[in-house]
């Protein structure tokens, strides 16, 4: 009996999720878009910056997903839209932004609920290539880590980063950690072609050239610029 309430209750998380992704219209997407540029620049901002200005400006891709819900009862589930844009190291500049998805469950006996504001900084090419794939696992397919406070507490013995990918995120909720290894990413194919085009795919838009940013999404590459831009050396 445990077993399949925990699998109806899995069952309708997805149900849920998909049918809000599917009814996404123009507004929706622009909301997305929004949020993430308010979320990046509040996490990015200030003295006391959740996210650290000398790792965030080595990242190769950035991913922003506002509002990820999390609520289990015996069955652990999570569900997030948001926007993803790479750095294109020739001009060092950040790409037209593409739409993703994260989900993905883990069981056990947990009760509670909470919604997170999550940022991956994507540290390596092999994460890029991960994230460009039609899906990845977070911490199996490009490995995870919750991201340290300095660069030099993401420093391992070959002068690097201890991970692929950074995770960073601020939470309200009953859950007393916030775990997304496991977590599934997706390109965002409805969100993708509904902005761009018919013919638009997550690669293209974050690699290619065919696809600028529309007026709705420059804000946040706006704020990638001002947040995640090396300084000049003089």
């Amino acid at each position: 009996m445990r077993f399949r309430c925990a699998w109806l209750a899995g069952a309708l998380i997805a149900v849920t999720a998909h049918a809000g992704a599917a009814a996404e219209s123009d507004a929706d997407l622009a909301k997305r878009l929004t949020k993430a540029t308010q979320v990046l620049a509040e996490m990015a901002s200030g003295k006391d910056a959740e996210i650290p200005a000398d790792i965030l400006a080595r990242a190769r891709a950035v991913a922003v997903f506002p509002g990820v819900t999390k609520g289990a009862v015996i069955i652990g589930g999570r569900y997030g839209q948001g926007v993803v844009s790479v750095r294109r190291p020739a001009h060092d500049q950040w790409s037209t932004p593409a739409f993703f998805t994260i989900g993905g469950g883990s069981f056990g006996l947990q009760l509670g609920g909470q919604v997170v504001d999550l940022v991956l900084l994507v540290m390596t090419q092999r994460g890029v290539d991960s994230l460009l794939r039609s899906e990845f696992t977070l911490g199996g397919d490009a490995t995870l880590a919750a991201g340290p406070k300095s660069l030099h507490e993401g420093a391992d013995t070959d002068g690097r980063f201890k991970a692929e990918i950074f995770s960073y995120a601020r939470s309200s909720g009953l859950f007393a950690g916030v775990s997304f290894e496991g977590a599934s990413v997706h390109p965002d194919g409805d969100a993708i072609r509904h902005l761009y085009g018919a013919a638009a795919d997550s690669r293209e838009v974050l690699l290619g050239t065919k696809y600028a940013p529309p007026p709705v999404a420059r804000p946040f590459v706006a704020a990638l610029r001002k947040y995640a831009t090396p300084p000049k050396t003089r």
